[in-house]
C-alpha cells in the first residue's frame, strides 16, 4: 500500500521496508514530465526504480477513454496529456494494442 504520511509529509515511507527487503514492487501512476519521474526516483539507481511507458495510438486511447465509464479523467483531457509526456530514454517502452495479458507478459520479460 502507499501513502503519504498524516499531516500531509512529502515522505512515502511505505514503501521502505518492502525495499529493505529487496522485495520487487510494481506501482502504476502516470508520471508524464520527466521532472516528476526524477523526483519519484530520487537518489536511487535508475535500474533500482524503471518507469514503462505504454504505447499505442492516440486514437486507440482515444476509444478507450471513451469506452469507460465513470472514469476520473474526460477523454477531452488526452491531447494535453499527451502534449506534456516526455517520452526520454529510460522508458521502457511496451506496445499496449495488445490484450493485456499479453501485455503484462511483455513488462514482466522487461523487469526480470
Amino acid at each position: 500500500m502507499l501513502y503519504l504520511p498524516e499531516g500531509g509529509g512529502t515522505g512515502i515511507t511505505s514503501l521502505d521496508v518492502p525495499r529493505a527487503e529487496g522485495k520487487k514492487l510494481i506501482l502504476a501512476c502516470s508520471a508524464l514530465h520527466s521532472g516528476l519521474r526524477a523526483w519519484l526516483r530520487g537518489d536511487d539507481d535508475q535500474d533500482l526504480i524503471r518507469f514503462i511507458l505504454l504505447e499505442c495510438s492516440r486514437d486507440t486511447i482515444a476509444a478507450r477513454m471513451t469506452a469507460r465509464a465513470g472514469h476520473f479523467m474526460p477523454a477531452s483531457l488526452l491531447d494535453s496529456q499527451l502534449a506534456t509526456l516526455e517520452v526520454t530514454p529510460d522508458l521502457l517502452r511496451v506496445p499496449n494494442d495488445r490484450e493485456p495479458q499479453a501485455v503484462v507478459q511483455s513488462i514482466l520479460q522487461l523487469i526480470s
